[in-house]
């Protein structure tokens, strides 16, 4: 699986990037748009993963660390 930016598959994340809710749900989003599932579990996993995107962020917020949050870091990404 590669994510693929313009629609090249050469193109890089080299950032640091850090996923807070809005950035998340947003990937999630995209993601569940691409499966091939039935209408009923899309529905479902959008509810889990909402719930599990929107309480860790909460935690992070609370905590006022994002350690917890997920990322990319120019350490960690690369090529697509």
């Amino acid at each position: 699986f590669s994510w693929q930016f313009r629609g090249v598959a050469s193109d890089h994340v080299n950032t640091f990037m850090l996923f807070e809710r809005e950035k998340m749900l947003a990937v999630m989003e995209t993601m569940l748009g691409s499966l091939e599932s039935d209408e009923v579990t899309v529905t479902r996993c959008r509810q889990v993963l909402t719930l599990w995107i929107t309480g860790l962020d909460a935690l992070a917020r609370e905590r006022n660390s994002s350690e917890l949050l997920p990322r990319v870091h120019p350490h960690s990404s690369g090529q697509t």
